[in-house]
C-alpha cells in the first residue's frame, strides 16, 4: 500500500473554494466521528468546503474543523484553489442576480 499524501497544517484555515478529495486511505477500523466519516464518504470524488457542508447539513466551521483534522491524518487532500476572493465574490453576486 502507498503512502498517504502529505498532511495539511491543521491549524491551518481552509479557504471556502478549496477542494477536498479522500486519499483512498481505508477508514475501516479507524476511530472517526460521524461527521469525519460523512466527510471521507461524500469526498471521493472533489469536492468544495462549501458544497460539503451544504451536501452534509454541516456549519463551515465544522467542515473546516473536521477536513484540517482528516488531512492531518492524511485520510484527505486538500487543493487549494487558485482563485483570488475577488473573482469569488464577482461570482457570489452574479449568480444572487440571477
Amino acid at each position: 500500500m502507498a503512502d498517504p499524501p502529505p498532511a495539511a497544517d491543521p491549524g491551518e484555515r481552509l479557504a471556502l473554494e478549496a477542494l477536498v478529495v479522500a486519499s483512498g486511505v481505508d477508514v475501516e477500523g479507524l476511530s472517526l466521528s460521524g461527521e469525519a466519516r460523512a466527510v471521507c464518504a461524500l469526498c471521493g470524488q472533489a469536492r468544495g468546503v462549501v458544497e460539503v457542508a451544504a451536501m452534509l447539513g454541516m456549519s463551515l466551521e465544522v467542515v473546516r474543523d473536521v477536513v484540517g483534522e482528516l488531512a492531518s491524518l492524511g485520510l484527505v487532500v486538500v487543493h487549494e484553489s487558485g482563485v483570488s476572493a475577488g473573482v469569488m465574490e464577482r461570482v457570489r453576486v452574479g449568480l444572487l442576480g440571477l
